[in-house]
């Protein structure tokens, strides 16, 4: 029993991994124009990594919002050029 408990936070930690991953790239593809918006879909952990990540896309001039979907169980992160009105 011990051992699946362990296995389900190792896969918790692995997906965390991924996630954090995916929205760093995210940022830094939008930030250097070579997309012009990105949106990363079935976020477990959309919510908490967006107002982790939302103070350093910030400094990039990016803007990260979340929506949710299939009643909160996962968040989509929507990343996108901050206009320069927004900048202010």
């Amino acid at each position: 029993m011990e051992a699946t408990g362990s296995n389900g936070l190792d896969q918790a930690a692995e997906r965390l991994a991924s996630e954090m991953a995916d929205v760093e790239a995210s940022i830094s593809l939008v930030a250097d124009g070579a997309v012009s918006s990105m949106t990363l879909t079935q976020m477990r952990f959309g919510q908490q990594l967006a107002g982790h990540f939302g103070p350093i896309a910030d400094r990039m001039h990016v803007r990260l919002e979340t929506s949710f979907v299939d009643e909160g169980s996962t968040c989509d992160i929507h990343v996108f050029r901050a206009r320069e009105a927004d900048r202010g």
